[in-house]
């Protein structure tokens, strides 16, 4: 499923999280933060639920910077491919623009 994201306030700001959180070395303050910022985005716009919420751009970001923290991160093949593609989305929806986002349902 195809989506556009449009990056109302509530959205650039999480992006911008999403971008600012890379140089962050503290993850649980990175956890407590991402889950207001997806408080917000869902409180802003309800279809920002279920799959689209778990395969949002600005979530798959920061877990990507989890990852990093945890020294797990793999960015190889279609799934690196996949978070590159979430973290220059959030960097377009931090600078206000609208992204274009498949989403794949999960089972």
């Amino acid at each position: 499923m195809k989506l556009t994201i449009t990056s109302d306030d509530a959205t650039r700001k999480a992006a911008q999280f999403a971008v600012d959180v890379q140089d962050a070395c503290n993850g649980r303050a990175v956890l407590a933060a991402l889950v207001d910022h997806l408080d917000r985005m869902t409180a802003s716009d309800r279809s920002i639920v279920g799959d689209v919420r778990n395969q949002h751009p600005v979530l798959i970001a920061v877990l990507d910077k989890m990852a990093s923290l945890a020294h797990i991160q793999n960015l190889s093949g279609l799934e690196g491919d996949r978070i590159m593609a979430a973290h220059e989305a959030c960097q377009r929806l931090a600078q206000g623009e609208q992204v274009e986002w498949s989403i794949f349902p999960l089972g």
